[in-house]
C-alpha cells in the first residue's frame, strides 16, 4: 500500500512540474474543432464540474487560448465552449491544463484533465485541481459514476440513457514528493499534529464540509495559524 501512495506521489509530482511552465498568451486564437454533436445523455444530476458557463484560460500543446464562456464535462471528458454564437468541444485529451478566470477561490487552482489513476482495480480517467499552500499543495481528483436506477452497483466511466449520475471527489495533500489522503478529520489532525477538537470547532463555525475543495483550502491555512 505505501508502494501504491508512493508510485501516484512521485506521478502527480511530475504533473505539478510540468504545470509551472509558462506559456505565451494568445486572444482569439483559432483551433480546428470537431464539432460533431456530442452524444445527449438522459440522467439525474449533473456531469459538469461547474454548471453554469465561465472564462476559462486554456493550454493547449504549447499556446494559451481564452475563452469567455465555457463548462467542463466531466463524464465526457471536454470543455464545452461558446465562441461566435456556437457551441464548440475541446477534448480533454488535447488539453494540458486549464484554469477558469475572474472567480473568487479560483484564480490559484489549476486544472488537468485526463490523469490516471486506478480504482479498485479499474483504471479511469480523473480531473485533477491543484492549489499551491505555502510549502505543500492541496490536490482533489474528480471523477464519474453512473448509478443505473435498476442497480445498486455503481458504474465508473461511461453512459447510459437514464440513472443518475455522480461526480465523486477525493483529496491529498502533496508534500516533498509524499501523498497524504484526506478522508477524515483525523488525517488532518495527524498531518498537522493538532487536536481533532481545534478543526472541529472551526468547521463549525465556519460551516465548512471537508469534502469541497475550497473550503479545505479556507481550513488548512486557519489550521495552520
Amino acid at each position: 500500500m505505501r508502494f501504491f501512495w508512493l508510485s501516484i506521489s512521485l506521478f502527480i509530482a511530475s504533473i505539478i512540474i510540468a504545470q509551472d511552465i509558462t506559456h505565451g498568451s494568445f486572444d482569439n486564437y483559432a483551433l480546428s474543432y470537431n464539432a460533431d454533436e456530442i452524444e445527449k445523455t438522459s440522467y439525474i444530476g449533473t456531469p459538469y464540474l461547474i454548471d453554469d458557463w465561465r472564462r476559462v484560460e486554456v493550454i493547449i500543446q504549447r499556446d494559451t487560448v481564452k475563452y469567455r464562456e465555457a463548462k467542463y464535462n466531466i463524464d465526457k471528458n471536454i470543455l464545452e465552449i461558446k465562441s461566435r454564437g456556437e457551441e464548440m468541444y475541446i477534448s480533454g485529451l488535447n488539453i494540458s491544463q486549464f484554469r477558469w478566470k475572474g472567480y473568487e477561490g479560483e484564480g490559484s487552482s489549476i486544472y488537468r484533465p485526463n490523469v490516471s489513476l486506478v480504482h479498485s482495480d479499474n483504471e479511469i480517467k480523473e480531473l485533477l485541481r491543484t492549489t499551491v499552500l505555502d510549502d505543500f499543495k492541496l490536490l482533489t481528483s474528480y471523477w464519474v459514476v453512473i448509478r443505473s436506477p435498476s442497480s445498486e452497483t455503481p458504474q465508473l466511466g461511461g453512459s447510459v440513457n437514464e440513472g443518475r449520475i455522480i461526480i465523486q471527489r477525493r483529496h491529498f495533500i502533496l508534500q516533498d514528493n509524499e501523498l497524504f489522503p484526506i478522508k477524515k478529520i483525523k488525517d488532518l489532525s495527524k498531518y498537522f499534529n493538532v487536536q481533532e477538537k481545534k478543526i472541529k470547532k472551526i468547521i463549525k463555525s465556519k460551516k465548512f464540509r471537508i469534502d469541497r475543495h475550497e473550503d479545505l483550502v479556507i481550513l488548512l491555512d486557519q489550521i495552520k495559524t
